[in-house]
């Protein structure tokens, strides 16, 4: 329930970089006039995508003046704190009540008053498929911030129409491909 007292937080953006080429993202994170990035990757490293390690990405972001920050140790989607796992996975629901994470989603509501439009980014690029999705933005909506999910195309798509797809259990990091 939205906190009367506190400044209405502008809309949050969402985007997973999926595979684009670094000059293609960028293009698209302009696009929505994006001033600050948030990496919510719990690892902010790519094996397959150089251009996303973390310092590489940061300096790129910078030369083309957007701004960034990484959160992925309280908002990423593998937290290290047990109390987040029942039989070894990660329950999104257990996330949303620990303290570390709530600090996260105040502090990233904070910086979106100072710097907005802000976008929180993970690499997978369909946003229903992804805790930025399903652990953040859900959070979020929940605390009456519009979230608007950039989607694989390059689309916004509201955070409700979004949920509404992704509606059935929780995606398994670590499942193995059916």
């Amino acid at each position: 329930m939205p906190d009367p007292s506190e400044p209405e937080t502008p809309p949050i953006h969402t985007v997973g970089y999926g595979g684009r080429p670094i000059d293609d993202f960028i293009a698209m994170l302009k696009s929505f006039d994006i001033a600050l990035l948030v990496d919510v990757r719990s690892q902010p490293y790519s094996r397959y995508a150089p251009d996303y390690q973390r310092e590489n990405l940061e300096r790129a972001l910078d030369a083309a003046g957007i701004a960034y920050r990484w959160m992925g140790a309280a908002l990423g989607g593998r937290p290290v704190q047990a109390a987040c796992y029942v039989d070894g996975r990660v329950n999104y629901e257990l996330v949303r009540e620990q303290r570390f994470f709530q600090d996260a989603l105040a502090k990233l509501r904070a910086l979106s008053l100072e710097t907005s439009p802000l976008s929180i980014m993970c690499a997978e690029k369909k946003p229903e498929s992804c805790h930025r999705m399903r652990l953040v933005g859900t959070a979020l909506d929940a605390a009456g911030v519009s979230v608007i999910h950039i989607d694989a195309v390059g689309e916004a798509r509201p955070h409700a129409g979004v949920a509404e797809a992704a509606a059935g259990p929780q995606l398994d990091l670590f499942a193995e491909p059916s």
